[in-house]
């Protein structure tokens, strides 16, 4: 965090405090600030164990505050606010996908309390910020998955015109991730609004939202079928998702 927040790119704040006192730290990649830009919320490590969310976030700010043209289009243009660890005591104390309370985060979007999952309503009320001050373009939740072989989107389903920008996005996260599976991915409202993407979509219903999953082991086709995950991959998936459409 102290790394990215030294960029003149990004800005840090504490949200709020877990249950355990610990800070919800955010941090906002932008230039300048004019009202006709876009909210984009990208979040991480909502499951202690989900490492690779975290390496996949890094790679995903490295890119945005870097110095391609295509970051300098971002920033221009969108409003991208970045919670790297939703769940800083389940990731203290260890745990596999609980909070201090030994709650699965995602799945208390829609019933989230003060008294339990704090890191859900906060998180849910600087969503609200941001789309009442830019409008919200991209929910994006990422994730680490301990036994599917594939990196893959689940996203949700909407109108015709709706599902054809979802799809898209996604699309074009294959076309700059040899990990990612457009084929492997779908795309439906499950788990009604449990899960923090389909709660954002209930909320703001014209908002592609998403979970990513990567896998902990390997992915099981194309060029790097059967290869140890690294670090580098994960950023590398970071990388692509950072390139928004829109």
């Amino acid at each position: 965090m102290a790394h990215f927040a030294a960029s003149p790119q990004a800005t840090r704040r504490i949200l709020g405090r877990t249950l355990s006192g610990r800070p919800l730290e955010l941090l906002e990649v932008t230039k300048g600030h004019r009202p006709d830009k876009v909210g984009i919320w990208v979040q991480a490590r909502q499951h202690p164990a989900g490492c690779g969310s975290s390496w996949a976030c890094e790679g995903l700010l490295k890119w945005l505050v870097g110095p391609s043209d295509e970051a300098r289009a971002v920033r221009e243009r969108v409003v991208v606010r970045i919670l790297p660890l939703v769940n800083p005591d389940g990731v203290v104390s260890g745990n596999n996908r609980a909070n201090a309370a030994g709650l699965d985060l995602n799945r208390q979007w829609d019933s989230a309390n003060a008294a339990q999952a704090p890191d859900v309503l906060t998180a849910l009320d600087d969503i609200a910020r941001l789309e009442a001050e830019h409008s919200l373009a991209y929910f994006i939740d990422l994730h680490t998955h301990s036994s599917e072989l594939k990196h893959r989107v689940f996203g949700v389903s909407g109108s015709s015109a709706f599902d054809r920008r979802e799809r898209g996005y996604a699309q074009k996260i294959e076309t700059l991730c040899a990990d990612f599976s457009f084929t492997r991915s779908s795309f439906d409202n499950a788990h009604t609004g449990r899960v923090a993407k389909n709660r954002a979509h209930q909320l703001y219903p014209y908002t592609p939202s998403y979970t990513l999953e990567q896998t902990y082991h390997a992915i099981s086709y194309g060029l790097n079928a059967g290869a140890p995950m690294t670090v580098e991959r994960y950023a590398r998936m970071g990388e692509a998702v950072a390139s928004f459409e829109g």
